[in-house]
């Protein structure tokens, strides 16, 4: 055996994942998409259109219920699993479809090599999500999901103050009795 074919017969094949993470085909388990990684829309704040998962008092229900349940275990919002699903859920009903967006425009990338920065528009021109090379995915939310955020927001945080004032808990001494709504128009 010369001494090349032993140095090729000793180098071990490497695993399939990380030739596509060295070729850039494949980054964080999710395969890339002509140049830059697909978004991860199971990520809590990457919402993409869904059909209602019920209705709008069925919602308001379930989000005074989840305040409760959060109430009773002392945590408030984003520290709690059931918050964040059930607000992805309300705000998607409003979201405009990111990911149908995203994949049609990705197909013009195709065979440009690595993208550095690119915007996604929907159909009235409102940015809608970002992409760059240092900083990944960056959704951002329309004027309806931010008002559906709102709406969200005031329901839980009435819920949840009642829930836990409610039952004897105060900051520094006092009760704290909110009784406040607020109203983002669009």
């Amino acid at each position: 055996m010369q001494r090349s074919e032993w140095k090729i017969s000793r180098i071990k094949p490497l695993d399939v994942n990380l030739i596509n993470i060295l070729l850039g085909t494949k980054i964080d388990n999710r395969l890339r998409m002509n140049g830059f990684p697909s978004p991860d829309f199971t990520r809590f704040d990457f919402c993409t259109k869904t059909a209602p998962a019920m209705s709008e008092e069925e919602f308001r229900e379930a989000i005074i219920e989840q305040a409760k349940k959060d109430a009773a275990k002392g945590i408030c919002g984003g520290e709690s699993a059931g918050y964040r699903n059930l607000m992805k859920s309300y705000i998607s009903v409003v979201s405009p479809d990111r990911k149908g967006i995203i994949a049609k425009a990705s197909q013009s990338f195709a065979g440009k090599g690595r993208i550095s920065f690119v915007e996604f528009k929907d159909a009235g021109n409102n940015v809608i999500a970002h992409y760059s090379q240092n900083n990944g995915w960056t959704m951002v939310m329309t004027k309806a999901e931010m008002a559906r955020t709102s709406e969200f927001s005031a329901i839980y945080v009435e819920a949840w103050r009642e829930a836990y004032y409610g039952k004897g808990n105060t900051i520094d001494g006092a009760a704290i009795s909110s009784g406040s709504t607020f109203s983002v128009p669009v």
